[in-house]
């Protein structure tokens, strides 16, 4: 019968479709094969480009940017990797940083960066603290003697005064001369008269921020002991607790910061951490500034433990999850409402985890962190040609 006979145009389709051997399965397939062709022919928006990776064996564990160049840092449990990887062009080409890291045979691996305008720090796993200038090719151990082998997190003064390390098992050290004397804060009544405001030890795993004159420090680890987050004002003499309750009974865990992040020109602090007695549909993971009282994320799903802001104003923060979701938002925030950007799919996939985040140092764009691969955030054109 000739088309026009048929009421319906679909009709008429459906019915050659038949004709040609296809079945309502295939029909949906195809129909699904189509939908996503148009999605991604027609969509403007972040996408993920992978980019080139430095030979590694083992996983990835952090990524930064200072001063125009992009460092990788690999987990080296198998004593087979340099552990540092440095590029000088976004990532496109890789030089291996060996030996630093390498201290009688053991490599250690870095657990966290901090920078200053003309010095950045590496936190590592296995061999304490390590200084090098910007170039990040020649680097030196700092206070062997006196920091633990085993750090956890890094913070430094933007004059490079004042530093903050923190190590894994416990211990909060602070140096007030750019690392060349150093002391123990944590555990100490170094408040005369005032025992409850002296800095509880140890704390594990904790996390440290230098914010001007202020310096924060948040409890770490699983389960968090001493949990809260305390500040100083006078240089780390008198601590006051700043955020979190006090927890009692045994099924009170507390919370566990994950990230400090001082967003420019602000005298406010994004605080990033994990409330083990959430319970319920209530979500564990939290964003929100020291200051607020509202939150400015809220989520179920594990953060990679890091914060990006923008230098500039109107500052822009950056939270990534280990699903590959990213959530960004703006600070002052009125509302708790932030943008979220399209999710890493082999990570969505479960076939990857993202685990960190800095900003590329050519474009500003965001580089995600996987075990494996790193990422870059890329704007998908408004039309491409599929063919021919």
């Amino acid at each position: 019968r000739p088309r026009e006979s048929f009421p319906n145009p679909w009709e008429w389709y459906w019915r050659q479709a038949r004709r040609r051997g296809a079945t309502p399965g295939r029909l949906v397939i195809a129909g699904l094969l189509l939908t996503l062709i148009l999605w991604l022919t027609l969509t403007k928006g972040p996408s993920w480009q992978p980019l080139p990776t430095p030979p590694h064996k083992d996983d990835f564990a952090r990524i930064y940017t200072a001063d125009g160049a992009l460092f990788v840092a690999s987990d080296t449990d198998s004593g087979q990797d340099s552990g540092l990887w440095r590029s000088s062009d976004g990532g496109q080409t890789w030089e291996s940083i060996g030996g630093f890291l390498d201290l009688g045979g053991v490599r250690a691996s870095v657990r966290d960066f901090a920078h200053t305008p003309t010095a950045i720090y590496a936190a590592t796993r296995g061999a304490g603290l390590w200084r090098s200038p910007l170039t990040g090719i020649a680097w030196e151990r700092v206070a062997p003697t006196t920091l633990p082998d085993r750090l956890h997190r890094v913070a430094v003064a933007g004059d490079g005064r004042q530093l903050l390390v923190a190590g894994i098992e416990g211990g909060v050290f602070l140096s007030v001369d750019g690392g060349d004397t150093w002391r123990q804060l944590d555990g100490q009544a170094t408040c005369a008269g005032q025992p409850k405001n002296n800095l509880p030890g140890p704390l594990r795993e904790a996390v440290v921020l230098v914010n001007g004159d202020e310096l924060l420090v948040g409890s770490g680890g699983y389960p968090p002991i001493n949990s809260g987050l305390y500040a100083s004002q006078d240089g780390g003499v008198c601590w006051q607790k700043v955020h979190g309750g006090e927890k009692t009974g045994n099924a009170q865990l507390g919370n566990e910061y994950l990230a400090l992040t001082a967003p420019p020109n602000s005298n406010d602090t994004l605080v990033l951490y994990y409330d083990h007695d959430a319970g319920g549909a209530n979500p564990p993971n939290h964003l929100r500034t020291l200051r607020g009282q509202e939150p400015l994320w809220q989520s179920t799903q594990a953060p990679t433990g890091r914060i990006l802001a923008t230098p500039t104003l109107p500052v822009r923060w950056y939270v990534v999850s280990d699903d590959g979701s990213v959530t960004s938002g703006t600070f002052p925030l009125s509302t708790a409402a932030a943008a979220g950007f399209p999710r890493l799919w082999p990570c969505v996939l479960l076939l990857c985890s993202a685990i960190d985040q800095t900003f590329d140092p050519n474009s500003n764009t965001l580089l995600l962190l996987t075990g494996e691969n790193i990422y870059r955030q890329a704007i998908v054109p408004t039309f491409r040609i599929l063919w021919p």
